[in-house]
């Protein structure tokens, strides 16, 4: 069956044996449920290419299914020593199943999803950072930064506003969230006294946000 093509089908059950896969294309088809029941093994290569499932009933037991299909590519590409390829479809196979988890579980995963794409998506994390840096900065002008001795706080109230002044005071207050992420200190603007807590919350962030950025990169790499 190498260098075969299935196009546009709607495919109930599909059992895989002992099959030479190399090569072989699923393009546009929906996939109820696949299976690998080898005695030996099922050969994939880089080319082997099955398309994304699109959603139709978009409940449970659909959900359920595709993520197994899925889960049954990515290991049966592990087994060939096809990391990359292994790599996404574990992707696909997460984002999938987290849509049937109780929810601490979807939490977990959802935070894993946003982060690195379950450590296959890198720039996931850059993402992720960015966006966070930006939310930080906005907090520290809702609740406060100290410049020059003086505190910088924006309220509802404020009255009138100047938009060259709030300018200055952004630019101050994103080097502020800038420096606590990457927690290499601040300039001239510091965190006013009720602002602490987001500063040690940042700083917690960005520590991990390294950590994790660094390690789905790396792992990208090494494959």
């Amino acid at each position: 069956m190498s260098d075969g093509m299935i196009f546009d089908c709607d495919l109930k059950m599909i059992i895989v044996i002992d099959t030479n896969l190399s090569g072989v294309k699923i393009v546009g088809s929906y996939i109820e449920d696949l299976e690998f029941r080898d005695k030996y093994k099922s050969k994939l290569d880089e080319k082997t290419f099955i398309d994304k499932i699109k959603l139709r009933k978009k409940n449970r037991e659909e959900y359920e299914g595709i993520y197994t299909v899925y889960e049954n590519i990515a290991d049966k590409f592990k087994d060939n020593n096809l990391n990359n390829n292994f790599g996404e479809y574990y992707f696909l196979c997460r984002k999938t199943q987290m849509k049937v988890l109780k929810p601490l579980p979807k939490i977990s995963s959802f935070l894993g999803l946003i982060t690195c794409g379950y450590g296959e998506r890198p720039l996931y994390a850059a993402y992720f950072s960015l966006v966070a840096i930006f939310i930080f900065s906005i907090l520290y002008l809702l609740f406060g930064i100290k410049v020059d001795e003086e505190i910088i706080r924006y309220t509802w109230t404020n009255d009138g506003f100047i938009i060259r002044k709030f300018l200055k005071d952004y630019n101050e207050s994103l080097n502020l969230s800038v420096g606590m992420f990457a927690a290499v200190g601040m300039n001239e603007a510091q965190p006013a006294p009720i602002s602490y807590m987001l500063s040690n919350i940042e700083m917690i962030i960005g520590v991990l946000m390294m950590g994790i950025g660094t390690g789905s990169l790396v792992k990208k790499i090494v494959r």
